[in-house]
């Protein structure tokens, strides 16, 4: 009876590379927040719980800078992640590889800032021990929608300036006479 009240989290994942890595220093994180699912659903809410998080921070990881030169930092809470500890970063193959750099996307930031929505607003979230980790995952959630607001804003200005029939730049403030 008293184990079923006990806080759970899903299994580790056997590492195989580094998206693996950062499902299990997730729950690592977990652990040591002292947080968990009881009545056995860690294995169904908390996996998918776990999962979106890891989207998230997957998917922002090559970008950090983009994102801080925009205010966007990443909660204290994941900074505390081992391999942002060691000054790493997950997503090693997106700097290292010879293949497009996809850029962000609005719409899989706004797909992925939903997903997290819908987590924590299930019941289990506004249990007490989770008070720790909710406020990140909700400015995890800002940052997201934050910088998705940012590239709408910048289509928008582009799509003007390439309609408009006026000149972005005006000649007499930036030409130089020779």
């Amino acid at each position: 009876m008293e184990n079923s009240r006990k806080p759970l989290l899903p299994q580790c994942n056997t590492e195989y590379n580094d998206y693996d890595r950062l499902y299990n220093e997730i729950i690592e994180l977990f652990q040591d927040q002292k947080v968990g699912w009881t009545g056995g659903v860690h294995d169904t809410i908390g996996k998918i719980f776990v999962n979106r998080i890891k989207d998230a921070i997957w998917y922002i990881d090559p970008h950090h800078s983009t994102l801080n030169a925009r205010s966007c930092h990443l909660p204290i809470l994941f900074t505390q992640l081992k391999t942002y500890q060691n000054g790493e970063k997950y997503n090693q193959y997106y700097h290292s590889g010879h293949h497009k750099k996809i850029q962000l996307s609005q719409q899989k930031l706004l797909q992925l800032s939903s997903s997290l929505e819908l987590s924590i607003s299930q019941p289990w979230a506004s249990n007490n021990t989770w008070d720790q980790v909710i406020p990140a995952i909700f400015s995890l959630i800002g940052i997201l929608n934050k910088y998705a607001e940012y590239l709408n804003a910048a289509t928008i200005s582009m799509t003007k300036l390439h309609h408009s029939n006026e000149s972005a730049r005006r000649p007499e403030n930036n030409c130089t006479m020779y």
